[in-house]
């Protein structure tokens, strides 16, 4: 299951007992998780929607912030971890439009996307 830190840096090891790895994950990343461990992390969990197509179940995942934020042309990826470093939520972005303290063309293209 996919889940979202919105706390603040904590290390997760990820692999097996003989290979595996410490990762830090920052407010604002995103990470796949087995469902016990991401919910007793304290991460939240990624919006999906289930649906069934015949006898199949279909579960979507619903874009992340940080995926809208990639989509924009021109907002790389170091420009995106700076933006969910100081606003990990769509809501906390759009309450704070008029004071981004970015970049002249990256807050041009975030007003255009989220309003204002």
């Amino acid at each position: 299951m996919r889940f979202t830190n919105l706390g603040e840096s904590m290390k997760i090891r990820q692999g097996n007992k003989t290979g595996y790895k410490w990762i830090t994950l920052k407010n604002g990343e995103e990470i796949d998780l087995p469902t016990e461990v991401g919910r007793n992390k304290g991460l939240k969990e990624l919006e999906v929607t289930t649906s069934k197509i015949g006898p199949t179940i279909v579960e979507t995942k619903q874009f992340s912030f940080k995926d809208e934020l990639t989509e924009i042309k021109g907002v790389g990826s170091k420009t995106v971890k700076d933006i969910l470093r100081h606003y990990p939520t769509k809501e906390n972005l759009i309450n704070n439009l008029d004071n981004l303290g970015l970049r002249d063309d990256v807050e041009l293209k975030l007003r255009k996307k989220y309003g204002k």
